[in-house]
């Protein structure tokens, strides 16, 4: 097995999202160097030549916090971001930063939360303006699928109501796929990582769309299959959606 890419922690020691653009001085700093020690990690354990570090984007707005502030967040996020480039830039610059798409909504402590951005273009056009080669974005087809759902229900003229729409947007900084199937707004565990069926056309059509869509912009970065499972030695789900990719190329 070749290892390609690391992805940061998902909490810090305080439990919180391991994020960009944290507004807490000190969870920030916390955040900051779980982030310079995966790109080590990554670069001494990472085969290729150049290993992919993923990162999440933020943007979780809590109870306490308005919805505003998103040119603030914005700042926040690019300046993270060059911080980290910078670091790279003089230890490891063969690493490629990838930040990956949020879901629209999350359950936190049965209370639905929403993301003040990063669920649909915004963090590509982000991305996009720091010209850099080595810092990227990742694409959760999982979280881009719960978007897609909550769109449809709750705003149906949305310009991402497909996923074309989104390979649209993100391709020209894609650095890594996430393949991964969710249901409803996968804004719980229970609904994301979850296998496509081979006996599914619709899941069928998806991965189909999503390969040759791929093919046309030349895309020649790793593609992943996440994907939750009950027995990891097993691994049913990665098996099944391995068998979707398959069957998809021959209709």
């Amino acid at each position: 097995m070749t290892i390609y890419a690391l992805h940061v922690p998902m909490k810090n020691k305080q439990e919180q999202s391991c994020t960009l653009a944290e507004t807490n001085p000190l969870l920030r700093k916390e955040n900051m160097n779980l982030i310079k020690k995966t790109i080590m990690l990554a670069d001494r354990l990472c085969e290729v030549v150049n290993p992919i570090v993923v990162i999440h984007a933020g943007g979780l707005i809590q109870e306490s916090e308005t919805s505003g502030g998103v040119q603030i967040k914005k700042e926040s996020f690019q300046n993270d971001l060059m911080e980290l480039r910078k670091f790279i830039q003089e230890r490891y610059p063969k690493i490629i930063l990838a930040v990956e798409n949020n879901p629209k909504v999350t359950e936190e402590n049965k209370k639905e939360l929403v993301f003040r951005y990063g669920y649909e273009d915004d963090i590509a056009q982000w991305v996009k303006e720091l010209r850099d080669p080595n810092i990227g974005t990742v694409l959760d087809t999982c979280h881009a699928i719960g978007v897609i759902n909550y769109n449809k229900q709750h705003y149906p003229r949305s310009e991402f109501v497909s996923i074309e729409s989104y390979l649209d947007a993100y391709a020209s900084t894609l650095k890594l796929i996430h393949l991964s199937n969710g249901i409803n707004f996968v804004s719980k565990r229970e609904e994301q990582g979850l296998p496509f069926l081979a006996t599914n056309p619709e899941d069928i059509t998806f991965v189909k769309g999503l390969f040759n869509f791929l093919n046309e912009i030349k895309y020649n970065h790793p593609i992943t299959i996440e994907t939750e499972e009950a027995d990891y030695d097993k691994a049913l789900n990665f098996v099944e959606t391995r068998k979707t990719i398959v069957e998809s190329f021959r209709r």
